[in-house]
């Protein structure tokens, strides 16, 4: 028998699908520690995971969803995994390929909810492993990648992929994709959090029926905000008016930060291994944020950002830069 979660609010998306508004990231999750962390998440009633080739971790995410389902707590209709397609595979006769190499992670998943291309550069790299997000000036190739995208499009047609979106893509980007696409993207996932609110981007995506799903939605727990030494620089858990609001609603800073993602209309995805970090964050549907609370925190915006993508001088297609440009 399979048991009943309370059920998390869900965003339609474009293409008349919909994905759960709160799942769990695992960027950046120690291997060997993903497999328990979504067996739990799962457990707790999670129905969104978030992975990507380029992180190492698909093959224990399908492992998860394998034992979930045979055991018997879900069944894959029940699930929604979004992966990724790594910048190294945008050559288009490089998609389909990549997208098999994702399906075969899991012998119980014979497609992919939602597959985004992870970024708009086309980077150069062997693909018998993940090439390295830390590696700061990796080989670039020049495939466009809205040839890649129209390559993506064919994995839709083909039922591999029930939808198809982007992630760190600029409003330039994103518009050119919107005027040449045959499958609008249903999603753009890109880095939101307290201290870089990104609105004119988050603006852009709802304003054309594109759902925006924050990653890093706490930033860095562990990386305060600065960009010069500052011994008294504090991260974004020990931020004063975070915490004054934690007290207030009796929950954590990062409970704030994801409910704050929640009432915009985001679609949250924060990263833990820890059981307990499951548990609390998603205990975020029993209260709400009052209106002055939430313009304070949009206040609390300095363009922070804690993720930045690996790049050349002058690399084609980096997505931020000042102008939004290509």
């Amino acid at each position: 028998m399979i048991p009943e979660f309370p059920v998390v609010p869900g965003r339609d998306l474009n293409d008349g699908t919909v994905m759960p508004q709160f799942g769990l990231g695992t960027w950046l999750s120690p291997k060997g520690d993903v497999e328990a962390a979504v067996l739990t998440a799962i457990q707790l009633g999670y129905r969104h995971v978030d992975a990507a080739w380029v992180y190492g971790n698909e093959g224990e995410v399908g492992n998860a969803v394998a034992k979930s389902i045979k055991d018997g707590f879900v069944k894959r209709e029940q699930l929604y995994l979004t992966t990724k397609l790594w910048n190294i595979f945008h050559d288009p006769k490089d998609v389909d390929r990549a997208c098999d190499m994702s399906l075969n992670e899991s012998p119980l998943t014979d497609y992919i909810d939602c597959y985004l291309m992870h970024c708009p550069m086309h980077f150069v790299g062997p693909d018998d492993g993940p090439a390295l997000l830390d590696e700061s000036k990796p080989a670039c190739a020049d495939a466009d990648y809205l040839d890649t995208y129209k390559a993506m499009e064919k994995l839709v047609q083909a039922g591999k992929v029930k939808s198809i979106g982007v992630s760190n893509f600029n409003q330039f980007q994103l518009q050119r994709i919107m005027n040449n696409c045959t499958i609008k993207p249903v999603v753009n996932q890109i880095e939101v959090h307290p201290y870089l609110t990104n609105d004119a981007l988050v603006n852009f995506c709802q304003e054309n029926d594109i759902q925006v799903m924050a990653y890093s939605p706490l930033g860095n727990p562990s990386k305060p905000v600065t960009r010069v030494w500052d011994e008294n620089a504090k991260t974004i858990l020990q931020d004063e008016k975070l915490l004054a609001m934690a007290k207030k609603y009796n929950k954590t800073v990062a409970q704030i930060c994801i409910r704050f993602g929640i009432q915009r209309g985001l679609i949250l995805i924060p990263k833990t291994t820890n059981p307990a970090r499951l548990q609390e964050n998603a205990e975020v549907f029993d209260f709400a944020l009052e209106s002055g609370e939430m313009d304070t925190i949009s206040a609390m915006n300095q363009n922070f950002r804690v993720v930045e993508l690996p790049q050349n001088a002058g690399v084609r297609y980096y997505p931020f830069v000042d102008n939004y440009s290509e």
